[in-house]
């Protein structure tokens, strides 16, 4: 007999409960695979339309191209919720009853489809066991204010009693926070009125500056620096452009000139033809 994944599958889906014996449900999804991939003709299964499958989905989208009357196993999970059959396809992968293989499809496009897995056969053979652990469903339920005991009379009207006091302080301090804002508001604007920053470096008293006296020297000493590379850039800027602008005029007065030269030349020429 192998051994199960049960710790695995319980771990993954995150819920405690009474442990199910599953084996059963995981052959009817190894014999509707079989007789899918018979009606697929070769495209691949995906483990959502398998597991919609098993519980009976009649979506357009999943059922396309799919004889439902002679699918075996078609629609034996429909007592499952969704969220339930997606946990059972996804802990059957990780036993190793399915296997899930990524591939290209037609389109070219990445796509993953489901295969029977190692431990299939086992399972077939009953030598294979999947069990899983499901949540117990609470039912959930409001009291009657008829049906309510007394303890649970006495803890509401406590927790009302403590709501009216938290209210009470969160007023309280609400109106003192006003007050200070008021008065700090006030001494801002005379601090505003009185208070003169002088930004000057060089000066011995002590500035109001955001910087230390020394960082501010080399922060000026850097900024003065930039400003000195920034107007040497400006110059070579403004001399390259008046010396492209004079080839420029020296290249009109050189065409120019061998113009006036060839036009005189035809002249000459069309005298000489004349006479």
């Amino acid at each position: 007999m192998y051994v199960s994944l049960q710790t695995i599958s319980s771990s993954i889906s995150g819920v405690i409960g009474e442990p199910r014996d599953m084996s059963n449900d995981a052959r009817t999804i190894l014999i509707l695979l079989q007789s899918l991939e018979g009606q697929r003709n070769g495209y691949g299964i995906t483990l959502t339309l398998l597991s919609e499958l098993w519980r009976g989905t009649k979506a357009v989208s999943m059922t396309r191209f799919i004889t439902l009357s002679t699918l075996v196993g078609y629609g034996n999970g429909s007592k499952y919720v969704k969220k339930e059959t997606d946990r059972i396809a996804h802990t059957l992968v990780l036993e190793g009853i399915l296997r899930e293989t990524s591939e290209v499809n037609g389109s070219g496009y990445p796509a993953t489809y489901v295969s029977r897995g190692i431990n299939a056969n086992a399972l077939e053979q009953g030598k294979y066991e999947v069990i899983m652990n499901f949540g117990v469903k609470k039912d959930v339920r409001g009291v009657t204010s008829k049906g309510r005991s007394s303890e649970s009379r006495k803890k509401s009207s406590t927790e009302e009693s403590k709501k009216r006091k938290d209210t009470a302080r969160s007023d309280q301090e609400g109106k003192k926070r006003r007050k200070g804002s008021d008065k700090s508001k006030k001494k801002n604007k005379k601090k505003k009125k009185d208070d003169i920053v002088d930004l000057s470096i060089d000066s011995e008293d002590d500035a109001t500056s955001v910087l230390p006296k020394k960082h501010a020297k080399k922060l000026f000493s850097r900024l003065s620096k930039a400003h000195e590379a920034w107007v040497r850039e400006v110059r070579l800027l403004t001399y390259l452009q008046t010396i492209l602008l004079l080839a420029h005029i020296s290249l009109f007065l050189v065409y120019r000139r061998r113009c006036q030269t060839l036009m005189f030349s035809v002249s000459i020429v069309l005298r000489k033809i004349c006479k």
